[in-house]
């Protein structure tokens, strides 16, 4: 009788044991949002093939010669021509703090990343330069100023798209430049505020 109760009494305690490798051990776990911005662009300057004024960001891309400077910026641009940064500059000079030495006329940029908007909701972007520019979020334009002309004031050129708080957007601008001056500045408008600010942590070159 004493050996079958040590047997039944091992075999208890083995469910037991057993019993407690087989629940499941239940945590809870915070995945973090993918997409952090890096407050960086990538900035890509090409000759032009020919001398033309872009009517669309195809003729830009068609006319596109061999890329002699690139650069990725994370300097804050801000409203004033003064300071400049990400896509914001109104001189060679400014550019060329980013990429390097370009060639006077002829010559286009592409400035390449993403938009992670921090809200949900409208948003309004302005696209103004010089000569032909153009703004495009997920291969679509938003806001464009074609053709040869002067840099015109913020607010003039403008576009709204409604867009999801921490999605990761394509961002694409593109400037061609003929001759004279050069420029290209691109703000937007958040669903929240009506000013028109280049807000660096809604952009990442990755």
């Amino acid at each position: 009788m004493g050996m079958i109760w040590r047997i039944l009494t091992l075999l208890f305690f083995l469910s037991i044991i057993n019993a407690q490798i087989a629940l499941p051990t239940i945590q809870a776990v915070h995945t973090p949002h993918p997409y952090t911005a890096n407050e960086q662009l990538n900035y890509a300057v090409y000759t032009s093939t020919s001398s033309y004024y872009a009517s669309t960001y195809q003729d830009i891309i068609d006319n596109q010669g061999s890329q002699e400077a690139s650069g990725t910026t994370s300097s804050i641009g801000g409203p004033s021509s003064s300071t400049y940064g990400l896509i914001n500059f109104t001189s060679q000079t400014h550019l060329e703090a980013v990429v390097g030495n370009v060639s006077n006329d002829n010559f286009s940029l592409t400035v390449s990343g993403y938009f992670i908007p921090q809200e949900s909701g409208t948003y309004t972007f302005t696209c103004e330069g010089d000569d032909g520019v153009f703004f495009l979020l997920n291969g679509s334009v938003v806001a464009s100023h074609p053709g040869g002309h002067g840099t015109s004031s913020i607010g003039t050129h403008t576009g709204t798209i409604s867009l999801t708080a921490g999605t990761k957007y394509t961002l694409n601008a593109y400037m061609q430049e003929d001759g004279g001056g050069i420029g290209l500045r691109i703000f937007w408008k958040t669903p929240s505020n009506s000013t028109w600010t280049i807000h660096a942590n809604e952009i990442s070159s990755e």
